[in-house]
């Protein structure tokens, strides 16, 4: 009987473990049901007799640019919610001659700036190792300063 440990399911049913090799000592495998050679079909069975893990599907890795569109559509939202078209329109009324939408658009310009560079400012911690990566978009964004709508 082959010696394995730490059976898991993969995705498509068979089962991920690590072999005792008489040579090699600890080596990865894959086992199969359907292995074409009896070694291989054995060593499936002993790992089922074991008990594999459930199968586990990973989420795939957030990227920069995944971060970035995020936090884009974040500030874009804002802007919207402001009652403004874009982010980019609303940056074009800081030099208004209506005092409220001038003291908008700079606080809007404000609070934009300040969330870009604490973005920056995490990322470049992520990069650097000295902290995980976000877990979600969502996660990133609820780490950012608020947006603060002067009164009317």
């Amino acid at each position: 009987m082959p010696q394995i440990r730490a059976p898991k399911y993969t995705a498509d049913g068979r089962i991920d473990c690590e072999l005792l090799h008489p040579r090699l000592g600890w080596v990865p495998f894959t086992a199969s049901p359907s292995d074409g050679e009896a070694y291989g079909r054995e060593i499936y069975a002993a790992a089922l007799a074991a008990g594999p893990a459930a199968y586990v599907p990973q989420s795939p890795a957030l990227t920069q640019d995944d971060y970035r569109l995020a936090v884009d559509a974040h500030v874009e939202t804002t802007a919207q919610a402001w009652g403004y078209n874009s982010a980019a329109h609303l940056g074009t009324y800081v030099a208004s001659t209506v005092p409220q939408w001038a003291a908008e658009a700079r606080a809007f310009i404000g609070w934009r700036d300040a969330v870009w560079l604490a973005v920056v400012s995490q990322l470049t911690q992520v990069q650097a190792g000295q902290q995980p990566p976000p877990a979600s978009t969502a996660a990133l964004i609820a780490t950012l300063p608020a947006a603060a709508r002067p009164a009317s």
